[in-house]
């Protein structure tokens, strides 16, 4: 009998497990089961407004492409219409001044490239002795140089060989120690308006160049002499009418005319600041 018990209490205790493990099992896999349907549920409303979020973008984006389509339509109609009446320098100012681009390319109606152009070489002129001479005594002998381009610059010479030759006088009185006297030759003849349009060999107008040289041989701080001779120079650099002025000069002149103006007006003009930081 008390056999019978002790087997009875044996064979019980794997019972009872197998039954907490089957309630277990009933009581988890629901639990189970029902974070799964959740987790798929918030991953399909994810997706949902997700879906919802790019539909609505997406009909922003049209919207705003319609919107930029139009406005560079309209930009391109109107910078033809500007084109067809306005001198490619000058329409080229105009709009990067105005801070449409940092710079502008003008094309012609055959797509070439009307602004900016590269500069036009001038035509050289026949050699000359006197010439050969003066250049070789520059470097020996600066004075004697001076006086030698002076002969060369008589009114009986024609307008290019004597606006070349007021050049190299300068130049070369500058370097004989000379500095007040090359001030007067670059601001008497060659300042006349019959040099005007005059180029050098590279195709640079002379008079300009002169007039920045003589800026740089007055005095910074006497600004009642920087004046006229700044807004002269100015003036000349800022008509983008004037065809003579090629680019690249302008922009060389443009860089350096920034300091005297500062110094002569008290700040540079906004219209140099801004055309001179555009890649011309």
């Amino acid at each position: 009998m008390k056999m019978g018990v002790r087997h009875l209490f044996r064979t019980g205790r794997p019972t009872s497990s197998w039954l907490t493990l089957l309630l277990l099992l009933v009581v988890l896999a629901p639990s189970v089961c029902l974070l799964w349907f959740m987790n798929q549920a918030v991953k399909n409303e994810r997706l949902a407004v997700r879906q919802k979020l790019v539909d609505a973008y997406r009909g922003h984006l049209i919207l705003a492409q319609q919107r930029l389509e139009t406005y560079w339509r309209e930009l391109a109609d109107d910078l033809d219409a500007q084109a067809e009446t306005t001198a490619p320098p000058a329409f080229f100012a105009k709009e990067v001044f105005v801070g449409l681009a940092d710079a502008v390319i003008c094309f012609d109606a055959d797509g070439n490239v009307a602004y900016p152009g590269v500069a036009l070489l001038a035509k050289p002129e026949p050699a000359d002795a006197r010439w050969t001479e003066a250049e070789r005594l520059e470097a020996t002998d600066p004075a004697a140089a001076a006086a030698a381009f002076a002969r060369l610059a008589l009114p009986s010479t024609n307008a290019v060989l004597a606006a070349r030759a007021f050049q190299a006088q300068a130049r070369c009185l500058v370097r004989a120690g000379k500095p007040g006297e090359a001030l007067d030759v670059l601001l008497g003849p060659l300042a006349e308006d019959q040099y005007g349009l005059v180029m050098d060999a590279q195709g640079r107008l002379v008079v300009p160049n002169a007039q920045l040289m003589a800026l740089e041989l007055l005095k910074k701080d006497d600004s009642e002499s920087l004046r006229p001779l700044v807004e002269r120079l100015r003036q000349r650099v800022l008509d983008y009418d004037d065809p003579a002025l090629s680019p690249s000069q302008r922009r060389f002149l443009m860089r350096e005319l920034q300091p005297f103006d500062k110094a002569a007006f008290g700040q540079p003009d906004p219209h140099i600041h801004n055309l001179r930081n555009s890649p011309e």
